[in-house]
């Protein structure tokens, strides 16, 4: 037979079937049945149980003071979690506490539940729109803090803009449309991410446009999520109002903007390196720059501005710096308090900060002079009257949950002041009263204790119970001792949990006050937390721009993009030497360039430092260049590197073809695209011939800026029948038979791969590279002889040269013999010798079989 907990839990649990359920009992989160088994596998906890044989329930449990970490390994696993609170006081309650759930933790709106380092939490939707055929309305909210992002795109683009954005969940409600509902499945997939369903008494029937359809489903999930309507939502804002520069999930891999890529021991992202804000707030807006640049001459110009001012004031940048490094994350603040999860310590927090603010516009105001430095001010406090008052209010260190004894400072209330002497007088009169109590009876081992059940007592053991005095009122027996309290304790008992009470009831009062009053202030509080993270981004790229020697770059709504003496920043502080700076040029009448050159000559890197640079311009800030001139670029696409897909079974080669597609289809005349080996991943003349077809269709069709790095030497001479193609190679040397890499890149083709002497390099044999440069010379000699007239094939002269000898003695003159030991040398002889040998018989039969025919 089920107990009345256990009824309750039942029902309880029955509105939330797909999450587990942390059930509050006392001081710890208990889980049942089936919620209980996958738990502690997960999260490794003891599997306990209710009742005994086929009845016994498998439960588990975890301390509500370390539930934080718990929820975070679950969330993380993919799972939602429901917690479910005790609401009323279990004192003032008989028979069972009410429970209601208070909180549904789920992947995409875990933001207090994980760390920084996890990633970013975003949910989103979509709708498909009837009216414009392929056109989808998506929509991505960030539920920390309440920004809420529309596109209308093609599903691919928008697919891309997912990944890159960090969605972790996808939502669909009972009006989400049957084509999206299979387009969200489609993008759950490929995303690897949870599809979750509003429930239906939760969604919002509304005939709204498509945009407020798939922004108010979101806000509704945040809504079910927090079990609380939350303030801190913000209008959405729609990404084409704004036009931007598209980045792809592909590209943005490739680029590492703003992660490194797979197995790298160090910070090698974009991000990272940008990474000098003091804020959490400063940190979103830096990412939100890598992730949207600007595609507009004019709004870049005015981001330009600011920083220029930046720069121009460095006793202001230090000022605000010191009163960033202080800065609390009021966008998480507020997210708490509109869930109603924020205590006294996030109002001191948010009253520290939001002075702090006052004084960041105050030094800014006396020397700003451009109209885009004042636009970052005017959302920022002018008044700190309100959040001076809530620090005279609450002590320095304030605790962090609501119900909490001590947070009213001293001296504010003199009813609070009274009060709590009463509360802090009861320890030591207790000690004095087991003093006098002591010597009153003669009973020395006799102590005045308390517990919650029976308050306070004085306890005597079973040896001492003659001694007890008849004004003792027994209350309870133990098995050693006897418990026992006296009139006046009793009394004093009463007014010490009176005084309690009271205190707690006049503290809360008091905070509830507070925390109402800083509840209506959620909007300025968003504006000053956004100000101040644009500020503090603003401040990072002077930093950066400063300490690393960049220049501010020159923009228009031209096709060319001019650099010269491009650095690649990251790249740049890892080395141990110096940076070779390396200059690009590409216009209307040099519009593709093929680059060749060795392997580790630093092609891929040069590819990168470009796209770097053409970002951070277009993000607004200065640029690792001695100049640089960039025609606005719309879209942005790379494919350097190689990179399998095994979860979804894709080879390198079809990730490769699958990239190069997309850029080809999606790129126009004002894109930036670089390519990196192009058909490698499959037969040598099936990769040529689609490296070739690329190269015709970028030249004729897209007509964009490209820069295409080969091995495919071939490729070279395309520009002398296309007319806007030209040759760049990475220069490399070989001095005693040794590859020197200079990493610098001119214009022409490069005389060779050098693939024997990389090879060499990276510690191959010596008798396998001495080998391979033989079967070079052959096939090298076979070409030659392909490409002679085919009458020379039937020249018996020809016929009479020991090819097979030519390139034995050519092969010699290029052996590292001074490298080698007498052993080897001698054993090397005698494999030419015997070669040689097999050559000429071979030859000669040959030959002997083709006069035999001609006869």
């Amino acid at each position: 037979m089920k107990t009345p907990m256990l009824d309750q839990y039942d029902r309880i649990k029955a509105s939330c079937p797909d999450a587990l359920l942390m059930y509050r009992l006392g001081d710890f989160y208990e889980l049942f049945y089936d919620d209980a088994t996958l738990a502690s596998e997960l999260l490794g906890l003891t599997l306990t149980g209710r009742g005994k044989g086929e009845s016994r329930i498998p439960m588990c449990g975890v301390p509500v003071h370390a539930a934080e970490g718990y929820i975070g390994k679950l969330v993380i696993a993919g799972l939602r979690v429901a917690i479910c609170e005790q609401v009323e006081d279990p004192r003032s309650v008989k028979g069972i506490v009410r429970r209601e759930i208070v909180r549904i933790v789920t992947p995409g709106t875990a933001h207090e539940y994980l760390r920084e380092e996890d990633g970013l939490l975003r949910i989103g939707t979509l709708e498909v729109n009837k009216a414009h055929s392929g056109a989808v309305v998506a929509a991505i909210l960030d539920p920390l803090t309440g920004d809420c992002l529309r596109m209308e795109a093609t599903a691919q683009e928008i697919l891309g803009w997912f990944k890159t954005a960090g969605v972790r969940e996808l939502i669909v409600d009972s009006r989400t449309s049957d084509q999206a509902s299979k387009m969200i499945g489609e993008l759950a997939t490929a995303l690897s991410v949870l599809v979750s369903r509003l429930p239906a008494e939760r969604a919002v029937h509304t005939q709204d446009s498509l945009a407020q359809v798939v922004e108010s489903r979101l806000v509704a999930y945040v809504s079910y999520t927090l079990c609380a309507t939350p303030l801190h939502m913000k209008p959405s804002m729609s990404i084409n109002d704004t036009p931007h520069l598209f980045i792809s999930a592909a590209t943005a891999h490739h680029l590492e903007l703003l992660e490194p890529r797979r197995f790298s021991k160090r910070s090698t992202s974009l991000y990272d390196f940008l990474h000098a804000t003091h804020t959490a707030m400063g940190k979103r807006v830096l990412r939100q720059m890598i992730l949207y640049p600007l595609a507009d001459s004019k709004a870049i110009e005015a981001r330009l501005t600011v920083l220029d001012h930046m720069l121009e004031n460095a006793v202001a940048r230090a000022e605000t710096a010191e009163l960033l490094r202080g800065f609390r994350d009021l966008e998480k603040m507020c997210a708490r308090l509109s869930s109603g999860a924020a205590g006294p310590r996030d109002l001191l927090f948010i009253a520290q900060s939001m002075r702090r603010a006052v004084r960041i516009r105050k030094i800014w105001e006396q020397i700003a002079t451009a109209h885009a430095v004042h636009a970052l001010l005017v959302d920022l406090p002018r008044d700190d009257a309100q959040d001076v008052r809530v620090e005279a209010l609450l002590v320095d260190d304030p605790p962090a949950v609501e119900r909490a004894l001590g947070v009213i400072r001293e001296g504010v209330d003199p009813e609070i002041d009274r009060l709590r002497r009463i509360a802090q007088d009861s320890r030591s009169y207790m000690a004095e009263l087991e003093a006098r109590e002591r010597q009153r009876t003669g009973i020395r081992s006799l102590k005045v204790a308390y517990n919650r059940v029976f308050g306070y007592y004085i306890e005597v053991t079973a040896s001492n119970r003659a001694l007890v005095p008849e004004d003792y009122e027994r209350k309870q027996t133990l098995a050693g001792a006897e418990r026992y309290v006296t009139q006046e304790l009793r009394l004093r008992e009463a007014e010490i949990l009176s005084a309690e009470e009271k205190l707690r009831d006049r503290e809360e009062g008091i905070v509830r006050d507070m925390m109402g009053d800083m509840r209506q202030r959620v909007p300025e509080i968003q504006k000053t937390a956004t100000q101040i993270g644009w500020l503090d981004a603003f401040l990072a790229l002077a930093e950066i721009a400063l300490r690393y020697r960049f220049s501010r770059p020159v923009l228009d709504d031209s096709i060319d993009l001019e650099i010269r003496a491009g650095r690649h920043p990251v790249v740049e502080q890892g080395l141990s030497g110096t940076y070779v700076p390396n200059d690009t040029i590409l216009t209307e009448n040099r519009q593709l360039a093929i680059i060749t050159g060795p392997n580790m000559g630093g092609k891929s890197t040069y590819m990168r430092q470009v796209a770097l640079i053409v970002i951070l311009a277009q993000i607004g800030s200065y640029v690792p260049a001695e100049y640089a001139r960039v025609g606005i670029v719309d879209k942005l696409f790379t494919r350097i590197g190689a990179s399998d897909d095994v979860a979804s079974g894709q080879s390198t080669f079809m990730v490769e073809m699958a990239e190069t597609a997309e850029l080809l289809t999606m790129a126009t005349e004002r894109s930036l695209i670089l390519l990196d080996e192009i058909g490698r991943g499959t037969a040598t003349y099936d990769g040529l011939s689609i490296a070739e077809a690329v190269v015709e269709y970028l030249h004729d069709q897209v007509k964009a800026r490209t820069l295409f790095a080969t091995h495919y030497h071939e490729l070279t001479e395309l520009s002398l029948r296309l007319p806007r193609v030209f040759n760049l190679s990475v220069a490399a040397s070989t001095e005693r038979d040794s590859l020197i890499f200079l990493h610098h890149v001119s214009e022409g083709p490069a005389d060779r791969s050098y693939g024997i002497d990389v090879a060499k390099l990276a510690g191959v044999p010596k008798r396998v590279t001495a080998r391979a440069r033989v079967l070079l010379k052959e096939r090298e000699t076979q070409a030659r002889q392909m490409n002679r007239e085919q009458v020379s094939f039937f020249d018996d002269q020809a016929l009479q040269e020991d090819r097979e000898s030519l390139a034995i003695l050519e092969t010699i003159t290029e052996l590292p013999l001074d490298e080698w030991t007498p052993r080897e040398a001698l054993l090397y002889l005698f494999e030419l010798r015997d070669r040689l040998r097999s050559a000429r018989g071979n030859e000669k039969e040959g030959v002997g079989a083709w006069d035999a025919s001609r006869n």
